[in-house]
């Protein structure tokens, strides 16, 4: 029993500690990323990382709408590489086709196209770039969004008081068990002693 009470114990623990580091990871980054774009940095990273969805629909079948990817920053981009960049005020993404380079060997020019090799684009100024893909999550967007609304991240907090002081609440409530039992053992016992001296009365 007291394994159990154990393991469950931890289990808590462990999904509280969670709870805790995703609160703090969504409490950051929506801070930091809405700091940096009302600075107007059309860039903002963590770490050269940035997240990204919901601009993806030219890229299917290789990426869906609701897909979450994540993109890094780099210094070059190779051909077969899948880029986000701005274009007209959004985020675009699409895959590096073709490279263009200078008589120096420098890189001039990026050609990106979507899966279907429609809507080929020359990208000639890097800063637009945001970075290329290197992590994608099928079908993970719409819970990222959630979870970076003001419910979600309200979500997340009460979830997390209620791990906080589940812990307390579950013992607090076992003792007041055990404390009701304790009692009414004592009860039955003393009612047993009366009982039995009773007994002992009358037949004296």
């Amino acid at each position: 029993m007291r394994d159990a009470k154990s393991i469950i114990s931890a289990t808590l623990r462990v999904i509280l500690i969670l709870f805790l580091v995703v609160l703090i990871l969504l409490v950051t980054s929506n801070i930091y990323f809405s700091v940096q774009k009302n600075a107007n940095n059309l860039r903002p990273t963590i770490f050269n990382l940035a997240p990204m969805y919901g601009n993806l629909k030219n890229m299917e079948p290789v990426l869906n709408e609701n897909d979450f990817i994540l993109i890094q920053a780099c210094n070059e981009y190779k051909i077969g590489d899948t880029i986000t960049y701005l274009g007209n005020g959004e985020y675009v993404t699409q895959i590096v086709c073709e490279i263009e380079f200078s008589a120096e060997d420098r890189i001039t020019c990026y050609k990106v196209q979507n899966p279907d090799q429609t809507g080929l684009t020359r990208i000639e100024d890097f800063n637009i770039i945001y970075g290329k893909q290197v992590l994608v999550m099928r079908g993970f967007a719409p819970i990222v969004n959630f979870f970076q609304s003001i419910a979600g991240m309200s979500t997340t907090i009460v979830v997390t008081i209620i791990l906080i002081f589940l812990p307390e609440f579950i013992a607090a409530f076992r003792k007041h068990e055990n404390d009701n039992n304790n009692n009414k053992d004592n009860q039955d016992n003393g009612d047993i002693t009366k009982h039995a001296k009773q007994l002992r009365s009358d037949f004296e």
